[in-house]
């Protein structure tokens, strides 16, 4: 039994899902330009009393999880007029 193992249980999977979304990006891989627009004019369509379905969100490249970049820190301008 590894120290990790600890962590791989229906109990503590909150805590690990957790950590993923505080150090990792989550790309789904989907083209969502389609849908945000369809989100867009959901104001519209309420008004006009009209129901439409949201369009697909296609499959364009594969999942990928990626660690987050640190920030880098800027360094300090110092005034050089005196």
């Amino acid at each position: 039994m590894s120290e990790n193992d600890e962590f791989i249980n229906d109990e503590n999977e909150p805590l690990v899902e957790e950590l993923v979304k505080t150090l990792h990006v989550y790309d789904d891989g989907c083209d969502w330009t389609a849908w945000l627009n369809w989100k867009m004019n959901s104001q519209r369509r309420i008004s006009e009393k009209r129901f439409e379905l949201p369009p697909a969100r296609p499959q364009v490249m594969p999942p990928t999880l990626k660690p987050k970049k640190k920030a880098r820190r800027r360094k300090a301008r110092h005034n050089t007029e005196e």
